[in-house]
């Protein structure tokens, strides 16, 4: 089976940013199913496990099973939101990929305005995608 691996950041001390950085990976890897493509994203996989069993969000706890979901995909999504560079995480991921040859696609912030727009005035359920772009985005439009 193939799939896409999306790796982004994801710890940070402010609760704020960690849900943002969840909700747009989600919004992502929500897209990729709807278009037809299989993705795998820790974030969106794990985040909730975390929460639930309050479990540590760092890739260090993490690290054994992303190197197996890592190792079985086809290819890797890098979502840079802000702080992707600083994530050892996100650096771990890229690192594993190259080392078994698997090729790395990455998705700027400005390429995943693409998938995120503003939405209309009653458009209720699309406002908390926006509202997290814009929040790491540092912006208020």
């Amino acid at each position: 089976m193939s799939f896409i691996y999306v790796a982004s950041p994801y710890s940070h001390d402010d609760r704020t940013i960690v849900n943002a950085r969840h909700h747009l990976v989600l919004h992502y890897t929500t897209q990729l199913f709807q278009h037809k493509k299989l993705a795998f994203s820790p974030i969106v996989h794990c985040h909730p496990i975390a929460q639930h069993g309050a479990l540590p969000g760092d890739f260090q706890f993490w690290e054994q099973y992303n190197r197996a979901m890592i190792g079985s995909c086809d290819m890797m999504h890098v979502l840079e939101l802000p702080g992707w560079e600083m994530s050892k995480g996100v650096t771990s991921e890229i690192k594993i990929a190259k080392f078994d040859y698997i090729p790395i696609e990455h998705i700027t912030y400005k390429d995943l305005s693409n998938f995120i727009q503003k939405p209309e005035e009653g458009d209720e359920e699309k406002w908390p995608t926006w509202e997290a772009y814009k929040l790491l985005a540092g912006t208020t439009e």
